[in-house]
């Protein structure tokens, strides 16, 4: 997963509690085309918004879907009903911590405006 957070505070720390009571969502559709990348989209909404609402975090996981390989394993673990767009981790956030906010930089660091 990629940690976007600096510091030792960022992300959750690995042991053997870390995944208990994880799901690992795939979200795929029937073809890869936009118009299916839209109805993709579409699902991811409802589904953070339902987690978020059952009071569950979420962590979108691109990376499975970025490069042949892993996007292939994703097919194969659909046997072959969809297209893989995105895999999601749902669970449960570490109990009465918050995480800290990722940073941002100053919106004039990032944006021009031509005159």
């Amino acid at each position: 997963v990629r940690d976007h957070a600096p510091g030792e505070a960022a992300g959750l720390s690995a042991g053997a509690d870390f995944d208990r009571g994880a799901a690992y969502v795939i979200l795929f559709g029937d073809r890869d085309d936009p118009a299916a990348w839209l109805r993709g989209g579409e699902a991811l909404s409802a589904l953070l918004l339902t987690a978020t609402a059952e009071g569950l975090s979420t962590a979108p996981i691109s990376d499975a879907i970025e490069l042949a390989w892993p996007r292939r394993m994703m097919r194969e673990l659909l046997s072959g009903v969809g297209e893989p767009y995105l895999l999601v981790r749902v669970g449960w956030g570490p109990a009465g911590e918050d995480l800290p906010p990722a940073p941002r930089r100053a919106p004039a660091d990032v944006i021009e405006v031509d005159d």
